[in-house]
């Protein structure tokens, strides 16, 4: 299986600059052309995931609701144009919590591999 794991921030949308946020729906802006190379992963059979650290919300910046929000706008605006993504997974720990969720740590990723390997067993 082909599997891609990509930030949101600067890949996916404008990135909104060193320990700023996007805490609104409408300050989510894509990238010109992310959404088209999500498509072209996803019909190349590439199975995409995104891991992003998003400490705003453990600041107290923002809510998980407004990070939700933000996260439907992402996912429909990719499907829209026939992009697929699998799984969103987020860190809302701050840079000074332990957790292995948070970038650069590989929580996420592990998580997102265990996912693929649960679906690729219950397959067979």
């Amino acid at each position: 299986m082909k599997v891609v794991f990509l930030d949101r921030d600067g890949v996916i949308n404008k990135f909104p600059g060193n320990g700023k946020y996007v805490t609104k729906v409408k300050d989510f802006h894509f990238i010109p052309g992310s959404r088209e190379a999500i498509r072209d992963l996803s019909e190349a059979g590439y199975t995409l995931f995104v891991v992003s650290n998003q400490a705003g919300i453990g600041k107290g910046i923002f809510t998980r609701d407004k990070l939700d929000r933000i996260t439907k706008k992402m996912l429909t605006g990719v499907e829209k144009i026939g992009g697929k993504i699998r799984k969103v997974y987020y860190s809302v720990a701050k840079s000074t919590d332990n957790c292995d969720m948070r970038k650069p740590r590989i929580g996420s990723i592990r998580r997102g591999l265990k996912l693929i390997k649960h679906t690729v067993d219950s397959v067979y």
